[in-house]
């Protein structure tokens, strides 16, 4: 019916259904949740024609990143604007976070430190002042997130085009 190509169908689920997913994920985006990456493997799996029983090496052609990793970085850039803010009343909320993540409480503060260890970012909790410069280069936290997966998708939505092409054809058509 509607040819479209395969990065138009990528733009288009990250736009809509991504978009639901992440819902929210700034404050309750910690998980890595199987279910939507595995909804999202079912998606790539299908533009890239292939049986969905077939293994997930071949979905490391489609070039994106798991959807958890877009959920960490919406969470690091609203960490960013928290302590960033100037308003008194959550500052004043953040600070008293800060102070039970210090005596071994699990909150959201706590959670965000976790994130910025794990990935080897911990001077950037630590010193707030970094935060600027490193959401204008998240790149770098997306890089570390993605080499941390098992799935390993690549960057862009480019060779997807590449991997369809075998039809000599690089559109698809979207029923």
């Amino acid at each position: 019916m509607f040819p479209l190509k395969l990065r138009t169908l990528c733009q288009l689920f990250d736009s809509f259904v991504g978009a639901i997913l992440n819902y929210s994920s700034e404050i309750c985006g910690f998980s890595k949740s199987k279910e939507l990456e595995r909804l999202h493997l079912k998606f790539c799996k299908r533009i890239l024609k292939v049986p969905l029983s077939s293994s997930n090496a071949a979905i490391y052609e489609v070039e994106r990143y798991p959807l958890y990793i877009s959920r960490y970085c919406k969470l690091i850039k609203y960490w960013c604007k928290i302590v960033q803010s100037e308003n008194i009343i959550l500052n004043r909320v953040y600070t008293l976070a800060v102070k039970d993540c210090l005596s071994g409480y699990t909150n959201w503060v706590s959670r965000v430190q976790k994130l910025w260890d794990d990935y080897g970012f911990s001077e950037v909790f630590l010193n707030v002042s970094t935060c600027n410069s490193f959401v204008n280069n998240v790149d770098s936290f997306r890089q570390e997130c993605s080499n941390d997966t098992t799935y390993l998708y690549n960057i862009a939505c480019n060779a997807i085009e590449a991997l369809t092409l075998r039809n000599n054809s690089d559109f698809i058509t979207f029923h």
